[in-house]
């Protein structure tokens, strides 16, 4: 516990900007399938099912759930009004994005039966996804991260990375691993593979 403590008191926010970073990686990855599905290539299969599933449990299962479940709370607790419609549209974005990893989780079940109006879709809704997800996460850390380091008092922000640093301790337990690392460098090869066989493929 002492260990949680100290290294939330020296980055309060740290927990929700490493989400970010992960996520951003993710969404990188998204539209780079999404340029190499409009160009009619092919990827291998379970790529996209892997995206979904990584996107899924780092960004809903994890920091979608220490938004709702700790930032509101503590922010309501110390008094700090000033932006819960903000964290209210937050909330509602959340539910636009799990509806849009929802499609995604469906097309890729049925990955082998794709027609090109299906692909098609599948890359509308990886934009879609990718820029909502993006536009969220850039305003928090441009706005919101920023205003909540200066306003609020230190010990609702020691308050706050406490309870942060707990969720992730306990979802260690309980969520899937996600290299996503590894994933996004193995998704990107394949988007470069598969966009260099089309390439042969149209030249032939």
């Amino acid at each position: 516990m002492e260990a949680l403590a100290s290294s939330a008191a020296l980055h309060p926010l740290e927990s929700l900007r490493r989400d970010h970073r992960l996520i951003f990686q993710l969404t990188d990855a998204l539209d780079a399938y999404r340029a190499v599905l409009l160009a009619g290539a092919r990827m291998p299969p379970g790529d996209l099912g892997a995206l979904t599933l990584a996107l899924r449990t780092l960004a809903d299962y994890r920091h979608f759930e220490k938004e709702e479940q700790v930032l509101e709370q503590v922010l309501v607790r110390n008094g700090y009004n000033r932006n819960l419609k903000r964290l209210l549209d937050a909330r509602e974005t959340h539910r636009h994005l799990r509806d849009l990893m929802d499609v995604l989780e469906h097309a890729a079940e049925r990955e082998s039966t794709w027609s090109q109006p299906d692909r098609w879709t599948i890359a509308e809704t990886l934009l879609d996804l990718s820029r909502e997800q993006t536009k969220l996460s850039m305003s928090q850390e441009i706005e919101l991260f920023p205003e909540l380091l200066t306003r609020l008092e230190p010990a609702a922000l020691a308050e706050l990375a406490l309870q942060l640093a707990r969720f992730d301790a306990q979802s260690e337990a309980w969520l899937p691993t996600v290299d996503v690392g590894e994933l996004c460098r193995s998704i990107m090869q394949h988007c470069v593979q598969a966009s260099a066989e089309r390439l042969v493929f149209l030249s032939v």
